[in-house]
Order: structure tokens, then C-alpha cells, then sequence
């Protein structure tokens, strides 16, 4: 039997789009898109931080699960890819 152990939970405050027309539409979509990059940038850097050996760079654990949207999926995976 596989148990499961909880290493780290986030409070995630991601905003939706604005569903509002006008000049400030085009800064609610930077501010979304940049606490997006924000939040992918710290899951990567939390992988990193419990899966990864420092000494060796290799994975610590053979099962490594992320579950992603559709949205952040390109992002994290260019993010570790650089």
C-alpha cells in the first residue's frame, strides 16, 4: 500500500480574469499573468527543494506527481528546461 505524505501546502491567490472592458483591463492581464509566473516560479523552486538531491542533482524519489492546468503546464516545464 502507497502512503501519501503531505510535504508543503500553499495558500494559492491567483486573480480570474477581469471581465471588464477599459483602460485598466490590459494591467489586471499583466498583474495576472506576472502572479502566475510568480506562483510557478515557487512550486519549481519547492520541487527543487524536496525532490532533488543537492549533491548529486539526481531525483530523490522514483515518483514524482504534479498536477498542473492546461495554463501552467508550457510555463513550468520551460521554466525547468532553462
Amino acid at each position: 500500500m502507497i502512503s501519501w505524505q503531505v510535504l508543503y501546502k500553499m495558500l494559492v491567490d491567483l486573480p480570474k480574469k477581469h471581465g471588464r472592458g477599459g483602460q485598466s483591463s490590459v494591467r489586471f492581464a499583466r498583474i495576472r499573468v506576472e502572479k502566475r509566473h510568480n506562483y510557478v516560479r515557487r512550486v519549481a523552486e519547492l520541487c527543487t527543494q524536496f525532490f532533488i538531491n543537492p549533491q548529486t542533482s539526481m531525483v530523490r524519489s522514483p515518483f514524482l506527481f504534479l498536477r498542473l492546468t492546461s495554463f501552467f503546464s508550457p510555463s513550468f516545464i520551460q521554466l525547468q528546461s532553462s
